[in-house]
């Protein structure tokens, strides 16, 4: 086993879909357009305005991780910090 090995996640998270969520995340993928989360998973941006909040002069970025491939599949800033246009 390798060092890595340990951080590899074994088994996909439980995660219950609302609707036709799936498919239409599927497509944003496919059609590489922006998607909003709303719902429960919204409170990810509380927490990006919390830190921008607390960090006014930093920059606050998302990463989106691909659990399958074990890389960084998404990057954007969300906020940016004072002084930068």
């Amino acid at each position: 086993m390798g060092k890595l090995d340990q951080y590899k996640i074994a088994e996909e998270p439980f995660y219950q879909s609302q609707a036709d969520e799936i498919e239409m995340y599927k497509a944003a993928y496919t059609n590489r357009m922006p998607v909003m989360l709303k719902g429960p998973t919204g409170t990810i941006l509380a927490e990006c305005k919390a830190c921008h909040d607390a960090n006014p002069d930093n920059h606050v970025r998302l990463i989106g991780y691909d659990n399958y491939a074990q890389s960084q599949g998404a990057s954007m800033v969300i906020y940016r910090g004072k002084g930068f246009k």
